[in-house]
């Protein structure tokens, strides 16, 4: 390497003639082109040139026949990218060639969120956030395994949307959607006094969606705190059976209410001259009319009680006055051979809160008698007056009472009870 002279001479001696060249002989060009392998940093990459020879100009392509530059290509996003290259200078022959910048996505992790759901008749799952991220950075992550039903499934993050990154090696989580609050009310009912439980049905509250009752399983089922025959009162209706695997399913109790009749009907029987214990109650009339019969006893109950309690009683007979002591419904009121002059009948107990019982009393003189109430006296004494039948009814409080002609039986004198005729 260096610079020489080189001479031609022809001929010898005085006469010979000569020529002289200066000529180089310089260094072989030597060029290194070295590409990049990284993983995406958000930063530019690009290939090294080296030649051996200073002086020497390098130039860029994209693309083997592309347009050439002294500027250097940079990349900054995921990938594999090939970059050409020229190398010229004087007195060298022209060197090209390519090298690759390989950017490989970077890989993210994965941070869950709403794994805890309940259920809500839509298909439903987490969310899930890419972690990591070059500043300034967006990547949305694309979520499968969403779930309808109650339980525990799995979802799978399954794309990114920046390709500059990649899924992590593990990519799934499990997710819970619990069962949806649902309660069951069973309606209010009113029912009769004596009649069998009953129900209204139920409200639902907590169905989502389109869901309805034929959505639940089971068999929707009934318990009652009344049975038939129980008192007039307020009971418990409780609902149950019902089954889903969405729903966590509670349930309420309605009032079942137990009407009281405006009545209560009356049993009874008299004893009559000539005739022993003989039980009537036609219209609640015990005894006879126009047969010139006396009684000597009565006795009276009631057919059902609406409430606790019951019907007393105590007579006045001939020769004897008034009873000392009150006499319990369906027990004989009687003093032999003595004729029933007057009456006095009452409740007691709960039936005594809720009812009224009326009675009018018809005589051998005087036929029958105006209406007494709730322990008055009724009927004669000191007369010498026979009864001869006894007319009851238990009405509701705060019902109109009974009339002059009730129940077509015609009341002929004013007074419920005199002592003398």
């Amino acid at each position: 390497v260096g610079t020489y002279t080189a001479t031609l001479t022809l001929g010898k001696g005085e006469g010979a003639l000569s020529v002289s060249k200066d000529f180089s002989i310089l260094p072989r060009m030597y060029v290194d082109a070295t590409g990049t392998t990284c993983t995406y940093d958000g930063k530019a990459h690009g290939i090294s040139v080296n030649v051996s020879v200073d002086g020497a100009t390098v130039t860029y392509s994209e693309s083997r026949d592309g347009k050439y530059s002294t500027k250097a290509p940079t990349f900054t996003d995921a990938g594999t990218h090939t970059v050409w290259y020229r190398v010229s200078k004087d007195g060298h022959p022209t060197k090209s060639g390519s090298a690759d910048v390989v950017i490989k996505p970077k890989a993210v992790g994965i941070s869950w969120s709403g794994t805890k759901l309940t259920y809500n008749a839509k298909n439903q799952g987490p969310t899930a956030k890419a972690t990591g991220l070059v500043s300034g950075d967006k990547c949305t992550v694309t979520v499968s395994g969403a779930a309808k039903d109650a339980g525990t499934h799995t979802a799978t993050a399954t794309a990114l949307s920046n390709a500059n990154y990649k899924l992590p090696g593990k990519s799934t989580t499990k997710f819970a959607i619990a069962k949806a609050k649902l309660t069951v009310t069973a309606k209010d009912k009113t029912i009769k006094f004596g009649a069998k439980p009953a129900n209204a049905g139920v409200t639902y509250s907590g169905l989502k969606g389109k869901d309805t009752a034929k959505s639940l399983g089971g068999k929707l089922t009934y318990k009652y705190t009344y049975k038939k025959g129980s008192k007039a009162g307020t009971y418990k209706i409780a609902p149950s059976g019902l089954k889903s695997k969405n729903y966590a399913i509670t349930y309420n109790k309605g009032t079942l209410t137990v009407e009281a009749p405006s009545t209560v009907a009356t049993r009874g029987a008299v004893r009559a001259d000539g005739k022993d214990w003989v039980e009537t109650g036609k219209n609640g009339v015990f005894g006879t009319t126009g047969e010139s019969r006396r009684t000597t006893g009565i006795k009276i109950g009631l057919e059902q009680l609406p409430y606790s309690g019951g019907i007393l009683y105590k007579g006045h007979f001939q020769d004897k006055g008034w009873q000392s002591s009150w006499t319990l419904g369906d027990s004989k009121c009687a003093v032999k051979n003595k004729r029933l002059e007057a009456v006095q009948i009452k409740l007691k107990g709960e039936m005594a809160d809720h009812y009224n019982v009326y009675y009018r009393v018809h005589t051998q003189k005087l036929g029958w008698m105006a209406w007494a109430k709730d322990g008055e006296r009724a009927g004669t004494t000191s007369a010498s007056d026979r009864l001869e039948a006894v007319q009851v009814v238990v009405q509701k409080k705060g019902t109109k009472a009974p009339g002059k002609n009730y129940n077509k039986v015609k009341q002929t004198y004013p007074k419920a009870y005199t002592e003398k005729v």
